[in-house]
């Protein structure tokens, strides 16, 4: 009976002991975190003072404007080659319509010498 009682007095000890450890180790834990956030925020925060209004201007206008102006280059380059294809299906038109007229020509011209 005692070493029942003995037994659960340990085990209820063991799992007590066990419970108070984890939340110390749960607390340092949070602690050294808080501590590598507070590091990273004041070294990330003496950067940014540091860095002069035109510094502070270049970085605005490179991630700002930049991909606006790659994006406009794109759609130049776009708009060069719809209108390289249109270009050369005007040409092909042209010269087939004049083709066409320069045998109409050369018929007629023929039928009158024909006659």
């Amino acid at each position: 009976f005692f070493e029942d009682m003995f037994q659960q007095l340990i085990h209820v000890h063991q799992g007590t002991v066990e419970s108070y450890y984890d939340e110390i180790l749960a607390d340092s834990i949070e602690e050294a975190s808080m501590m590598q956030a507070a590091n990273e925020l004041s070294v990330h925060a003496t950067q940014i003072c540091t860095q002069t209004d035109e510094e502070t201007v270049e970085e605005l206008v490179t991630s700002f404007l930049m991909p606006h102006v790659a994006r406009e280059h794109t759609q130049s380059k776009i708009q060069f080659e719809g209108r390289r294809f249109v270009h050369a299906a005007h040409s092909a038109i042209f010269d087939m319509v004049q083709n066409i007229e320069e045998d109409k020509q050369s018929r007629s011209y023929e039928s009158k010498y024909e006659e």
